[in-house]
């Protein structure tokens, strides 16, 4: 069946007792809005926020009208699924033993979150919703699903994949997403860590400060005058960090302004007497708070300014406007392990259409992934038993 894209209105595509519906971003009808945020409030209010329609409306904002909300409803018009999306490209490495094999570039409709917004949609209807999705974009390949939680939301397309014709189903790579419901009182928040840690990081302040004659100082960003002295420094330091240099995710220090108009800038600088050392890209939202990327000046390196600025920072939500829940982001950095009270595990997948050529591709893939797993484990045991050995021996001969 082919789709045709009108922008002055939706398509409605009828089948049975269910139906799905394509809304443009600034005409999405109300109910459809409030089922979108209570239920990712419901699933996961930690990260609510960047799943909930608010940030999708920012998101697509300047892309065009191919940026569509997918939405399910039974014939009654309850909604079941929502899934915003996103048309875009996605890199996909075939690598083994740390050599890429193979590199594509896929055209995806990316689902804005990561994940379908649903309660308890069955195969049949997520079905439906993926048939037509792909339907209504005959240009890209797949869909891009970037944060499905492992266990039973993983376990369901999978078995999609597997149940129904027209789908081939790969998870690309797991992720750990790190989150902290805030304790209560800055003591508390203080006692996540060892002492230890505590004085190590109170110590590199204090050696920051002496070399700076005293005078080092958190700034919060939240409006233009606060970021406008620091415009030309906050994008280098931005435009230096692994992300911008190995994903490409450059830093425009516009991108402050959006957030701001919206209500949503809450960053942080730290002041090394009138240079910065250090930015902390940040958002809030009612109770959470995205802690999304740091950047420091090398420099400064000795003196961990991105571990000082995260812990001061920190300390700083208690002073106003203090969220519940601090999104740490993805990545099982070991700080971020420290810091978290909440790690949930997630998945990339990417569901393509069920051609012979993709079953192939991804077959390949999910076998180089267990390969690479498996040699993973088994050098981490070497590791581990020529540890055990080196102490040992340095027992056996050690003098008596």
């Amino acid at each position: 069946m082919t789709f045709t894209h009108r922008w002055h209105r939706y398509d409605k595509l009828q089948t049975g007792t269910l139906r799905v519906e394509f809304h443009p971003p600034d005409r999405l009808p109300n109910d459809v809005a409030a089922f979108w945020r209570d239920t990712c409030r419901a699933n996961d209010p930690a990260s609510s926020f960047l799943c909930g329609p608010d940030w999708y409306s920012m998101m697509a904002r300047g892309r065009g009208p191919d940026s569509q909300v997918a939405v399910l409803r039974r014939a009654d018009g309850t909604i079941r699924t929502v899934a915003p999306l996103l048309p875009d490209t996605r890199q996909v490495f075939l690598a083994l033993a740390g050599r890429r094999l193979m590199q594509a570039t896929v055209p995806v409709v990316a689902v804005c979150g990561g994940d379908v917004v649903d309660k308890d949609a069955g195969l049949d209807e997520l079905d439906l919703l993926f048939s037509h999705i792909l339907g209504h974009y005959p240009q890209v390949k797949g869909v891009w699903c970037d944060h499905v939680t492992t266990g039973s939301r993983t376990d369901r397309l999978t078995e999609l994949a597997r149940s129904r014709r027209g789908y081939c189903f790969q998870t690309l790579y797991t992720v750990a997403q790190c989150r902290l419901v805030l304790p209560n009182s800055i003591d508390d928040l203080r006692r996540l860590r060892s002492r230890k840690t505590i004085s190590k990081i109170e110590g590199r302040e204090r050696a920051l400060r002496r070399s700076h004659r005293d005078e080092c100082r958190i700034v919060e960003v939240r409006h233009p005058e606060d970021w406008s002295p620091h415009a030309a420094r906050i994008e280098t330091l931005m435009n230096n960090t692994w992300q911008a240099k190995e994903l490409g995710m450059r830093f425009e220090v516009g991108e402050l302004a959006e957030l701001a108009a919206r209500g949503w800038l809450r960053s942080f600088l730290l002041m090394a007497g009138d240079e910065a050392a250090a930015f902390a890209l940040c958002y809030q939202s009612g109770d959470v708070f995205v802690y999304a990327r740091i950047g420091y000046d090398s420099k400064f390196a000795k003196f961990s300014p991105g571990t000082i600025l995260l812990y001061r920072l920190l300390e700083q939500l208690y002073m106003s406007d203090t969220p519940k829940y601090v999104d740490l982001g993805d990545g099982d950095f070991g700080y971020k392990k420290e810091l978290a009270n909440d790690i949930l595990e997630a998945n990339a997948c990417l569901i393509l259409r069920g051609t012979a050529q993709h079953a192939f591709l991804l077959r390949l893939y999910g076998m180089a992934r267990v390969l690479n797993r498996t040699g993973r484990a088994l050098l981490e045991q070497a590791n581990r038993l020529g540890q055990k050995f080196r102490r040992l021996h340095s027992g056996s001969t050690a003098p008596s």
